[in-house]
């Protein structure tokens, strides 16, 4: 398990760390969005060190951790099943941690047409693989619509400067050599590196094994339309979600 409380620490006693991510996050040119919500949809790749700084500014913050562990946890378990908005957008249409978001919420809109459904046929070809793999191993049929859906381009999203595929992987280069120094510090693995978002937050109270077992469950309660279970299930993991407020 990641030594959350050491990459924390490491944080703050390395200002070089939270200032090349400020660097980073402050080369993403500005933009006009409209607020639409079709790209919250989705658990965005998240480098380790963006986490260790959304958790930061989480127990800066200790409330909205309370108000959206429950949605956290029934996005891992039920992600492949359901159609959700992100577990940080509030009821009011906002993103709870907008001011330390990752990466890629700060680019979408700034690539153009071509490289953005690139990067989608690598997300399909991902569910796909994901779909063979639940339905051999588990007998878990994932709906279709969950295999094929896409975010739509954004059509309306006004970039101030459109960035290409090399400028978006330079940064994730960038990303990645700050997750190193996490990696020399053995606050994290190599196995460690460019998860969801949300996968952060189940390998900071639990095993990834016991995190995939506990996500087939809760799929099989979903699918078995056992609620009262699943959402016990749920309260159960929010609650040690929420714990992560006093590391």
């Amino acid at each position: 398990m990641m030594d959350l409380k050491k990459s924390i620490n490491l944080m703050k006693e390395i200002p070089s760390i939270e200032e090349g991510l400020e660097k980073i996050y402050a080369s993403v040119s500005s933009g006009q969005c409209q607020g639409c919500l079709k790209c919250c949809t989705e658990s965005v790749n998240t480098f380790f060190v963006e986490f260790v700084d959304i958790l930061s500014y989480l127990q800066g913050h200790p409330q909205l951790l309370e108000s959206h562990a429950e949605k956290i946890s029934r996005f891992f378990l039920l992600e492949m099943l359901e159609q959700m908005y992100c577990p940080f957008v509030t009821e009011e249409g906002q993103c709870a941690i907008y001011p330390v978001r990752p990466l890629p919420c700060r680019l979408f809109g700034h690539l153009e047409e071509t490289d953005y459904n690139q990067n989608y046929d690598a997300v399909l070809k991902n569910n796909e693989d994901l779909a063979i793999y639940y339905k051999e191993t588990y007998a878990l049929i994932l709906p279709s619509e969950t295999i094929n859906r896409k975010i739509p381009y954004c059509e309306n999203f006004v970039s101030e400067q459109k960035m290409t595929r090399d400028d978006r992987d330079d940064l994730v280069d960038c990303l990645f050599s700050l997750d190193s120094r996490f990696l020399m510090n053995e606050c994290i693995g190599f196995e460690d590196v460019n998860q969801s978002l949300i996968t952060w937050f189940f390998k900071s109270i639990m095993s990834i094994e016991d995190a995939s077992v506990l996500r087939v469950n809760g799929m099989r309660l979903y699918q078995e339309k056992k609620m009262d279970e699943l959402e016990l299930l749920i309260s159960k993991i929010s609650e040690k979600i929420i714990k992560l407020n006093s590391i």
